[in-house]
């Protein structure tokens, strides 16, 4: 049978890999910081569900789409001091692609949720969560400090929809980590770890890492157990050698 070479083409296309999303680089050349405006992104492209975003001017990013947007990943390009606001009810939902914050810093005040797990690199800047943080169960979110950061939950705690866990690493001893939400629970508190170790709260609400105590293998009680059998056989065998001994005559 003679398949058609059109159905051939058609069908090697369907079998390709997806292509990769394109960064897509806001620069507000539209200078009124809206989202849907094509004049504030490079190449007058406004972005699609899932794409990766860049920020590259230091102003705020209107986030005006009306609902809830999904991207891939977002990096905050070096120098660059940024912030995401809503213009209504507006939030951010971030895939596994996660954040990288190169600039100076980065202030969300639209709301963000974690849909995978993924990583947050902080770099050495100022990080501010001032909105509501949602984690999707089962995601874990790994947040990554560099020396002299300031990473700020804020408002972040005030979220109900906070079900996955959250891992500092990095500078844990360079890094400020700061919670001063009220909504900041122990419940929440106790789903956040630093390098693995449960995280507690200091008098002034920064976020430290509290010393666990050891606990011993099996088999550490089974060495313990037999050094303590021993010592007793041994002491045992001490006293019945002294009551031995003093039963002897005196020799002249």
């Amino acid at each position: 049978m003679n398949i058609p070479r059109s159905l051939l083409f058609i069908t090697g296309l369907a079998a390709l890999p997806p292509l990769a999303t394109a960064q897509l680089t806001w620069t507000n050349a539209g200078a009124d910081y809206l989202f849907s405006n094509s004049a504030n992104w490079a190449g007058n492209i406004v972005p699609n569900s899932g794409a990766d975003l860049s920020l590259a001017s230091s102003d705020f990013v209107g986030l005006d789409n009306g609902g809830d947007f999904l991207a891939n990943s977002l990096t905050i390009q070096s120098g660059v001091s940024g912030a995401f606001l809503p213009a209504g009810a507006e939030t951010l939902s971030l895939g596994s692609g996660g954040i990288s914050n190169l600039g100076s810093g980065i202030d969300f005040q639209v709301a963000l949720n974690v849909t995978a797990s993924q990583t947050w690199h902080v770099g050495s800047g100022t990080f501010l969560l001032n909105n509501l943080l949602g984690i999707a169960s089962g995601a874990v979110l790994t947040i990554n400090v560099g020396s002299g950061a300031w990473f700020d939950f804020a408002m972040a705690g005030d979220n109900p929809d906070w079900f996955g866990a959250i891992n500092f690493t990095g500078d844990l001893t360079g890094a400020s980590l700061f919670a001063n939400g009220t909504g900041f629970t122990a419940q929440k508190l106790s789903q956040i770890t630093l390098d693995g170790v449960a995280a507690q709260l200091d008098g002034n609400r920064f976020v430290t890492g509290s010393v666990p105590t050891a606990v011993p293998e099996p088999s550490t009680y089974a060495l313990t157990a037999g050094g303590a059998l021993l010592c007793l056989a041994l002491t045992r065998r001490i006293r019945a050698r002294r009551i031995r001994t003093s039963n002897l005559p005196a020799t002249i």
